[in-house]
């Protein structure tokens, strides 16, 4: 039987049919939208003098770095938004970010981030943004790394910190002007500005204004004192700086007969080490700033207020670490020491409010002992 032989598409000329091979195209993520980025531009502002503030970078180059950070995703404000709900916040869930500056000072500019989701709700947070990317960047970071520590001894009395990093201003720029550090915290919406006026009183920096009268101004010391001595810690022996009051270190509620007055930490410049509480007694009780040719202290006229800010902030605060008995001793040392000072009527010391408390003590320890039944 002769084999029949398969001609080949060679053979007669056919061309060969080859399989058609479908290609998937290829996939690309699909991003969600971006919400909608609105960059107000930043108007001069001029500090409690009238001097207008230095600007070392063009604040038109500031607005540009500000939309081109909202326009990448993620950022520092989406990671400070998962920081807050404590889960990730897509940028789905986003509708629009509004961004207005809100106050302005030497070093930085303190902006106003409004974002609003696609459900309708808005949330307010604060961008502290520096003027350089030297000097002022390196005091934001290191308030940022304060604000942390401060958050995790007292959460009530300060605002918390929430994510920080550098800003791409200009990459062609020098280092110093090139990128610029910013970190956010949540707005305190029902808080305001604490300033000082001319007087030492306390006033609310933000329209619309309002100044404490001296009594109140008085128990506004006596709790600034406590916040202040609550944050020593008696185990690291570290404590904040004596804060800048005239500068919006603290803010405060407005006065309501209903609600009583709060008190919060929005920025710390340095935390010291090595403080003892004979140190920390002095640090607080000895401090005094200038402001408008004037010194400015942190003690109430009250003995009253003193004892219960002593009381409060290092005794109750630590739990019994520290007796009271242990700060009554170094109040006495602090005032001898003071005694055998040179006196100087043109200059003030706190020697003759130390001396109306311990005159005060008995009775003020009685009245706050608790009474048998």
């Amino acid at each position: 039987m002769t084999a029949i032989k398969r001609r080949s598409p060679r053979d007669s000329g056919d061309k060969e049919v080859k399989p058609v091979v479908r290609r998937r195209p290829t996939e690309r993520p699909i991003r969600p939208a971006l919400p909608d980025i609105q960059v107000a531009p930043l108007g001069e502002m001029r500090d409690f003098w009238g001097r207008k503030l230095p600007r070392p970078i063009a604040p038109g180059r500031i607005r540009t770095a500000l939309e081109k950070h909202f326009s990448q995703w993620p950022n520092l404000l989406s990671q400070s938004l998962d920081q807050l709900y404590k889960r990730p916040a897509p940028v789905s869930e986003l509708d629009e970010v509004k961004v207005r500056l809100f106050q302005e000072g030497d070093f930085q500019y303190i902006f106003r981030v409004s974002v609003r989701r696609r459900t309708g709700n808005l949330l307010h947070l604060a961008m502290v943004v520096s003027k350089d990317g030297a000097k002022t960047s390196k005091i934001a970071r290191g308030e940022l790394e304060n604000l942390h520590l401060l958050y995790q001894r007292e959460p009530q009395f300060v605002v918390q910190p929430l994510q920080g990093g550098m800003l791409s201003v200009d990459p062609s720029a020098p280092p110093g002007r090139a990128k610029v550090f910013a970190y956010f915290t949540p707005w305190l919406t029902t808080l305001h500005e604490l300033g000082v006026d001319r007087r030492l009183n306390f006033y609310i920096n933000e329209l619309p204004f309002h100044t404490f009268r001296p009594a109140a101004s008085d128990i506004i010391r006596g709790k600034l004192l406590s916040i202040l001595f609550g944050y020593w810690d008696p185990t690291s022996q570290k404590a904040m700086a004596p804060p800048q009051i005239a500068s919006g270190d603290f803010v405060i509620s407005r006065p309501h007969n209903s609600k009583p007055m709060r008190l919060c930490l929005i920025a710390c410049r340095k935390i010291l080490s090595a403080i003892s509480l004979a140190d920390c007694l002095r640090l607080y009780l000895g401090y005094q700033g200038e402001w408008a040719n004037q010194v400015f202290h942190f003690l109430p006229k009250e003995p009253q207020l003193l004892y219960e800010a002593l009381h409060q902030g290092l005794v109750v605060k630590n739990n019994g670490i520290i007796a009271w008995e242990h700060v009554e001793q170094e109040l006495k040392n602090y005032v001898e020491e003071l005694a055998r000072k040179p006196a100087d009527s043109s200059e003030w010391s706190p020697l003759p409010a130390l001396r109306r408390l311990l005159g005060a003590l008995p009775k003020l320890k009685a009245a706050s002992r608790p009474t048998s039944k």
